[in-house]
C-alpha cells in the first residue's frame, strides 16, 4: 500500500499542470441523415460496420457537433483503391471535405485518401487532416469526391476529432473487479488518464453467476452503490467493483399458438439480481407482439428484472394487438421469405409520368422521396439511366401498371440499398454504353424484399447477385445474357448470380446463357453469416451454362429442390450433370476454415441424364468437386447431406418438370415480353441458341454486347387509363368498383377487400390471371399440352380473331391491362369468332370459366 500510495504522490505531482488530448470518435454509420451512402457490413477498423457507396458529392451530416477553439484535427479511417480508368491508378482515389452547417457550407478541412497504403476496401488506413479553428454548435457534414476516372473515394469507418488541452489538471483513474472472474468495469470514455471536472460514467457488468454489489475504493472502503456509476473527476481515484455469487435460474419460451416450445432462443438461464433481456423471436408470417407470464393474456415484457426470482416461463404472442392474428402477403403470389414485405402499403402514391433519368415526374424522383410510397406509370418504354439507381426503404414499385410494353431501366446499374422493398414487373437491361462494371441488379444487408416479375440481362458482372439479406425472395424472374468479353477488369465474366442469405427463397427463375454462377452459393467474405443463414433454392430452371452451373455453399444452409438443369449448345460435357460443385474454406485463417455447408437436395431434374435425376447426389454432387477439395472422406459427405430439408418458408412447390413449363410460360416481365426474354424463353424450350456470334468472340449463345443481340427492344406504348383524382386507380376501375373516381382518399381505404388497400387491390388485379395460372393446380402432361388447347389468332376478316378451344359452352371473359373486363363471350363450338372492332389498342387476356385456361392477344 505505502508503494502504491508513493507512486500516486508521483502522478499527481508530475501532471498538476499538463498537456492533455483528447478524442471524440464518430462512427461513420451512426450519421444522422445522409445522401447515397449505404451501411455495409464489410471487415472495420473498429469492428462492426462501415459506410460504402462514397462518391459522386454523396455526403452524411452528424446533427448538433460540439466545437471548441481546442479542436486541432480529424483522424479518418478510410479504406480504397482505385478503379480501373483512373489516371491515378494506385495513388489518389479521391477527398473528404469537411463542412459545417451545409452540404456547401464553410469548409474546414479536406482530406485527401491515397489508396497507395490500402489497395482493397477492407484494409484501413488513418488519414489525418488539419481543421480551422472552429467553435459553437454546427451541423456537420462528410462530403466524398473521387478523382476524374474513380467511381468511389472508399469505405469509412470513423471520424475522430482530436483536441489539445493545455494548462489543465489531470488525474489518474485506477478500476477493477472483485474476484477478477466476477464481471467486467466498462468505461464511458477510454484511458486512464483525464482533464480536471471530466464526467466519467463506469458500468459494472457481472459474469454469468455472479450480481453486483458495490463500488470499492483501494483500501475497501464503500464507495457507491449505483451501476453505473457517475463521477466527476478531481483528484486521482480507485473504483472496483464487487460482485457476489448469485443464484441462476432457467428460462423457458413458449408460443402461445399451439403452446409449443421455441427452441433456439437465448438465454435459457439468468442470474438472480441481473437485469437480462428478453429475445426477440420470428415466426413467418407473424410479427412479434410480446412476451407474457401467461399462456393466454398478451402482455409486452421485453426483459428479466433484477428483483426477479426464480425459473421463468415467457409465452409468446403475435399480431398488432397481440391476438395472434397473422399477417397479409405482400401481394397474391407472394412467397418464401420475402412473403410478407409491406413496401409502400399505406403511403403515398407517385405516378411516373415521364422517361427522364431525374427531375419532376421521373422513377428516379419518385425513388428519392420520403416515407412509404407506391410507384406506378403513366408511361411506358425505356429509361436511360445517367448513374447508379439506389431504392430506399418503404417502397412499392409496381411495373404491371405501365401501358404498353412496360418499362426497361439501361445504362447504369440499380441497387437496393433500403428495407421493406417490393418491385414487380420491371426490366434491368444495364449494357456497356459507359463501361460501368456492375450487377444489373442487386442487394445486400437489407431485410425484408421481395422481387416479382422482373427480367434481369446484359449485366458486366452478375445479373442478379443478393446475399445477406434477410426475409428474401426473387421469384419468377427472367435473368439471362450476362455480357461475358466486356469491361470487366478480370476479363470474360457472363456470370448469372450469387445468391445467399439470412432466410433467402429463390423460386421459379430462369438462368439462361450465363458461363456460370449459375448460382454462385456464397455470402460476404471473411464472415460468420453462412452458419446463421438459410437458402432455399427450389423450382428454378437453368440453363446453358458454359464452365459452370452452381457452385460454392461452404459452411451454408441450403436446400436445392425441384430445380430444371438444362444443357445447352455451350454448355461443357463435365458439367452436364452438376447440380451443385461444393467445398469448404481451405484458408487457415479463415473463421469458416474446412466446414461443409448442410444440403437438402432432392427432386432435381437433369435433362438428358436419368441417372443424375433419379440419384441427385451421386451423380450430380458426390462427383462434382473441385480437384482442390479433393479427397472427400465418407465421412465429410455424411456431414453435408441432411435427410430432411431446412423450413422453406410458405411456398407451393412444383414438381421439375411441371415449373419447367410454368417458369417458361410466365417468369419475368410477362406481361408483355420482350425480344430479349422471348428469345430466353425460345432458346430454353427448343435447347438452341439464337445468338451464335456474341460480338467479342463469344459463341454459342453468350453474348459479349447488347449490339450483338439487337439492342434494347422498342417497347409499345399506349395511353394511361384515365385517372381524374391521380390516386392509381383509373376511372372505369373505380366506378365499376363502386369507388370515387374524384376522390383520391379511397386509395388507401380497405373497401374492396380485409386485407388489401383498394390501390393495392388496382395493382394485384392487373396481373391477376397470371398470378392464378402460375400458382394453380393442372397437372404436367396436361398443363404442358396446353398451347393446343386453348389460342386465338386473326382471321382474314377485319377485326376479328379466331378463339380455338378444346371445349365447347364455355364462357370466355376478355380483361385488359389494367385488369377490367372489357367483353364477355359465350361460346357453344370449339372454335369461335370474335369480333375486336370495338376494343382499343392494347394488351388482352382471353380467359377460359370452363378450364381456366388463358391465352393473350395484342391489338394495334
Amino acid at each position: 500500500m505505502k508503494k502504491q500510495s508513493f507512486i500516486s504522490i508521483l502522478l499527481i505531482f508530475f501532471s498538476v499542470i499538463g498537456f492533455s488530448q483528447t478524442t471524440q470518435r464518430l462512427e461513420a454509420e451512426n450519421y444522422t441523415t445522409f445522401n447515397g451512402v449505404s451501411i455495409e457490413t464489410n471487415t472495420a477498423l473498429s469492428g462492426g460496420k462501415n459506410i460504402g457507396n462514397c462518391k459522386n458529392g454523396y455526403w452524411v451530416k452528424f446533427a448538433g457537433h460540439v466545437f471548441n477553439e481546442y479542436d486541432t484535427r480529424f483522424d479518418i479511417a478510410a479504406a480504397s483503391r482505385t478503379q480501373a480508368g483512373s489516371p491515378t491508378v494506385g495513388t489518389l482515389t479521391g477527398t473528404v471535405e469537411i463542412r459545417i452547417d451545409a452540404v456547401n457550407g464553410t469548409l474546414i478541412g479536406t482530406a485527401s485518401i491515397n489508396a497507395t497504403s490500402t489497395g482493397n476496401w477492407t484494409t484501413y488506413q488513418i488519414v489525418s487532416v488539419t481543421i480551422a479553428q472552429t467553435t459553437g454548435t454546427h451541423d456537420l457534414y462528410f462530403v466524398f469526391k473521387p478523382v476524374t476516372g474513380n467511381t468511389y473515394v472508399g469505405n469509412f469507418d470513423y471520424f475522430e476529432k482530436v483536441t489539445n488541452n493545455t494548462n489543465v489538471f489531470i488525474y489518474t483513474l485506477t478500476t477493477g473487479a472483485s474476484p477478477a472472474s466476477g464481471g467486467n468495469i466498462y468505461s464511458g470514455q477510454s484511458g486512464n488518464q483525464f482533464v480536471e471536472g471530466t464526467q466519467i460514467t463506469l458500468t459494472a457488468v457481472p459474469k454469468f453467476g455472479y450480481s453486483f454489489l458495490r463500488w470499492v475504493d483501494d483500501n475497501g472502503n464503500p464507495v457507491s452503490t449505483a451501476n453505473p456509476v457517475t463521477l466527476t473527476i478531481a483528484s486521482n481515484a480507485t473504483y472496483i467493483a464487487e460482485f457476489k455469487v448469485a443464484n441462476t435460474p432457467t428460462i423457458s419460451y413458449i408460443n402461445s399458438i399451439g403452446t409449443t416450445p421455441l427452441t433456439e432462443l437465448t438465454p435459457t438461464v439468468y442470474t438472480e439480481g441481473t437485469s437480462v433481456t428478453l429475445p426477440v423471436p420470428s415466426m413467418t408470417g407473424y410479427t412479434f407482439y410480446g412476451w407474457s407470464t401467461s399462456p393466454t393474456v398478451p402482455n409486452t415484457i421485453k426483459k428479466i428484472e433484477t428483483t426477479t426470482t426464480g425459473s421463468q416461463i415467457f409465452y409468446a404472442f403475435w399480431g398488432a394487438a397481440g391476438g395472434n392474428e397473422k399477417e397479409t402477403p405482400a401481394f397474391p403470389g407472394a412467397e418464401g421469405y420475402g412473403k410478407y414485405v409491406t413496401g409502400g402499403r399505406g403511403g403515398k402514391l407517385i405516378y411516373v409520368t415521364n422517361l427522364n433519368d431525374s427531375g419532376a415526374g421521373s422513377l428516379r424522383d419518385a425513388i428519392n422521396q420520403p416515407g412509404p410510397r407506391i410507384v406506378v406509370f403513366k408511361v411506358s418504354g425505356t429509361i436511360k439511366l445517367e448513374s447508379e439507381l439506389s431504392i430506399t426503404d418503404n417502397i412499392t414499385i409496381a411495373g404491371q401498371t405501365a401501358p404498353g410494353g412496360g418499362i426497361t431501366l439501361r445504362d447504369y446499374n440499380v441497387k437496393i440499398r433500403g428495407n421493406n422493398v417490393i418491385i414487380r414487373y420491371l426490366r434491368f437491361r444495364m449494357g456497356d454504353t459507359f463501361n460501368i462494371q456492375n450487377d444489373a441488379l442487386g442487394a445486400r444487408f437489407q431485410q425484408n424484399i421481395i422481387i416479382d416479375h422482373c427480367s434481369m440481362s446484359w449485366s458486366t458482372d452478375e445479373c442478379a447477385s443478393f446475399y445477406e439479406n434477410k426475409n428474401f425472395t426473387m421469384q419468377w424472374c427472367v435473368i439471362s445474357e450476362s455480357l461475358r468479353n466486356s469491361v470487366h477488369d478480370k476479363g470474360a465474366h457472363g456470370y448469372g448470380g450469387i445468391w445467399g442469405g439470412l432466410k433467402a427463397s429463390f423460386h421459379h427463375n430462369l438462368l439462361a446463357h450465363h458461363d456460370s454462377r449459375n448460382p454462385r452459393l456464397g455470402e460476404y467474405a471473411a464472415r460468420t453469416v453462412p452458419l446463421e443463414g438459410l437458402l432455399d433454392i427450389r423450382n428454378n430452371v437453368i440453363y446453358n451454362w458454359g464452365l459452370n452451373s452452381c457452385y460454392g455453399g461452404d459452411a451454408m444452409n441450403v436446400n436445392l429442390v425441384n430445380n430444371y438443369w438444362k444443357p445447352g449448345p455451350g454448355t461443357s460435357n463435365s458439367t452436364k450433370e452438376r447440380i451443385l460443385s461444393t467445398g469448404r474454406n481451405l484458408d487457415p485463417t479463415s473463421p469458416l476454415y474446412q466446414i461443409w455447408g448442410k444440403f437438402f437436395i432432392d427432386g432435381n431434374y437433369i435433362n438428358g441424364s436419368n441417372r443424375a435425376t433419379q440419384d441427385n447426389w451421386t451423380y450430380g454432387v458426390y462427383n462434382q468437386f473441385h480437384g482442390s477439395q479433393l479427397p472427400v472422406s465418407n465421412a465429410d459427405k455424411v456431414a453435408m447431406k441432411i435427410n430432411a430439408p431446412h423450413n422453406p418458408g410458405e411456398i407451393i412447390t412444383h414438381s421439375a418438370t411441371k415449373a419447367y413449363e410454368l417458369v417458361l410460360d410466365f417468369a419475368g416481365a410477362s406481361l408483355y415480353r420482350d425480344a430479349v426474354d422471348k428469345r430466353a424463353v425460345d432458346d430454353t424450350r427448343s435447347g438452341s441458341a439464337t445468338i451464335m456470334n456474341g460480338g467479342n468472340g463469344s459463341t454459342n449463345g453468350y453474348i459479349d454486347t447488347p449490339a450483338a443481340a439487337g439492342g434494347w427492344p422498342e417497347l409499345p406504348t399506349e395511353t394511361a387509363p384515365l385517372d381524374t383524382d391521380l390516386d392509381g386507380m383509373p376511372d372505369a376501375w373505380e366506378t365499376d368498383k363502386g369507388l370515387n373516381p374524384a376522390n383520391a382518399a379511397d386509395g388507401n381505404l380497405k373497401t374492396l377487400d380485409t386485407e388489401y388497400t383498394n390501390i393495392e387491390v388496382y395493382i394485384n388485379n392487373i396481373v391477376k390471371t397470371i398470378t392464378d395460372i402460375q400458382n394453380g393446380t393442372l397437372g404436367v402432361d396436361e398443363y404442358s399440352k396446353k398451347s393446343n388447347l386453348f389460342y386465338a389468332y386473326p382471321t382474314v376478316g377485319k377485326n376479328k380473331i379466331t378463339l380455338k378451344s378444346f371445349v365447347d359452352y364455355d364462357t370466355v371473359t376478355i380483361i385488359n391491362s389494367a385488369g377490367i373486363v372489357v367483353k364477355k363471350i359465350t361460346t357453344t363450338n370449339t372454335e369461335t369468332e370474335i369480333l375486336v372492332n370495338e376494343l382499343a389498342h392494347g394488351i388482352y387476356f382471353i380467359k377460359s370459366s370452363k378450364t381456366g385456361l388463358t391465352t393473350k392477344i395484342i391489338i394495334q
